[in-house]
């Protein structure tokens, strides 16, 4: 190996110190190296510098003239001195970019053996070179079974690389073979227990699975998983705005319903978000804080979904002028949504008596169509359908609620209030908390006792 002299040694320390420079001044400091390969075409100095600069051009503009000239200079300067490994690195990172966008063969074993001559320390912070052939694959021949395939590779290159491990776990996901990705995903943890990267992801991995599982009401211990990775995650980034808010959703999840309000909060006060402000809203009405609720509804915006939680939150609270008001506002903005029509329907005969309020849910259903859990609530309402054969076809938790629900703001119409008691405490049993249902009836359950 090739001994670098002193002085050399110390003009590539200049050379190769980190760029805090506008690229104005990259560029005259390009111009004056070039200048210097004039006058000796083997100047260590300048090449080094020459790669840096234009790599940090690279970096800034996204040019391949950029990266082009830093391969070409960085090259140079290892065909002379080959173990320097700031130059092999940023030598490693533009043949990366190129192989990732233009895919010669010629270029992935040049990427491959660049990475080879890193040692092990050096190699460990660096996507491995299969994961250049994957972006370009995936952006013009995405066939998953190819893909699983050269992400094999990308992990035997790198076994450490959370990437290669967290896309190969979605590209088996997207194969249907769930378990295979919750097992690789897994594994992966253990062998890099510190990795924040995949700790969310295993985080999000089981609060998917959590939110699956709702609807049965066996979410629990998925979403205590994913809590404890958040947790993992958040002791070192505390500020990450989105973990907070999938947090929040998971205490939610599970019925931890101040936990959820911190986190939401916390959320909102590193990003702002008026879908954020929603949740917290929703979270203070089902705990019956109902002046806070009103104001983080009041001021999430004009939006949508805005609109349509302050319907439901004013009909919570039998405030049926204000909530048919806002679900004429919502339906301004759009109306497609067969649920804000029910409980308009509602709204109208509470507000009134002498109105039967099914006049516009029997417009609505005749321009849209239901599927049949929404045909047999609309036959509920319209006196078609007994209660027993609704519930008949009420074979998972998200539908009893839903189902009781209904029933108990007809029995309120029939005038049997303890039989509209009974099913509103029947809804809240359920506890699918996420549904409109359970937080409508969270506010009428109490409100009946009265």
């Amino acid at each position: 190996m090739k001994r670098i002299p002193l002085l050399v040694l110390i003009s590539l320390v200049v050379a190769c110190a980190p760029l805090q420079k506008k690229p104005s001044a990259i560029v005259n400091d390009i111009q004056d190296h070039e200048q210097q390969l004039k006058i000796n075409p083997q100047n260590a100095a300048s090449l080094a510098a020459l790669g840096e600069r234009y790599f940090k051009l690279f970096e800034s503009t996204k040019k391949v003239v950029h990266r082009d000239a830093a391969i070409k200079y960085n090259q140079a300067y290892l065909d002379l001195y080959p173990q320097h490994p700031a130059v092999k690195r940023n030598l490693y990172l533009a043949y990366f970019h190129k192989v990732s966008n233009e895919f010669k063969q010629a270029d992935v074993i040049k990427l491959r053996n660049i990475f080879n001559s890193f040692n092990s320390v050096n190699a460990a912070s660096l996507n491995p070179p299969s994961v250049a052939s994957y972006n370009y694959k995936i952006n013009h021949y995405p066939k998953i079974e190819e893909l699983v395939e050269i992400l094999k590779q990308a992990i035997v290159e790198q076994p450490s690389s959370a990437f290669a491990y967290v896309t190969l776990a979605r590209a088996y996901s997207n194969l249907g073979q769930e378990k295979m990705a919750q097992a690789l995903l897994v594994y992966a943890n253990q062998n890099n227990p510190d990795n924040f990267y995949l700790q969310a992801t295993l985080g999000d991995m089981y609060m998917t699975r959590g939110k699956e599982k709702a609807c049965k009401g066996n979410q629990y211990k998925d979403m205590e998983k994913a809590l404890a990775f958040y947790h993992k995650v958040l002791k070192v980034r505390p500020d990450n705005a989105r973990l907070r808010g999938e947090m929040a959703e998971a205490y939610f999840y599970n019925g931890r319903f101040r936990l959820a309000l911190q986190q939401y909060k916390k959320s909102q006060e590193f990003k702002e978000g008026d879908i954020k402000l929603l949740d917290i809203g929703i979270v203070y009405s089902i705990l019956g804080k109902n002046d806070k609720a009103l104001d983080y509804f009041q001021r999430a915006g004009e939006g949508y979904f805005a609109k349509k939680d302050l319907a439901v939150h004013y009909f919570s609270l039998e405030q049926w002028q204000s909530s048919l008001a806002s679900y004429n506002e919502t339906f301004s903005l759009q109306d497609n949504h067969f649920y804000s029509r029910l409980l308009q329907s509602y709204a109208l005969t509470f507000n009134d008596g002498h109105l039967s309020g099914i006049e516009k849910l029997k417009q609505f259903v005749a321009k849209h169509e239901l599927n049949d859990w929404e045909e047999k609530l609309y036959k509920l309402r319209i006196g078609s359908l007994a209660s027993a054969d609704l519930m008949s076809a009420a074979d998972d938790a998200c539908l009893r609620t839903e189902g009781y629900f209904y029933q108990a703001l007809q029995a309120r119409l029939d005038g049997d209030n303890e039989q509209y008691k009974q099913l509103l405490d029947k809804t809240l049993q359920e506890k699918v908390y996420l549904y409109t249902e359970y937080k409508a009836a969270s506010n009428l359950a109490r409100q009946a006792k009265f």
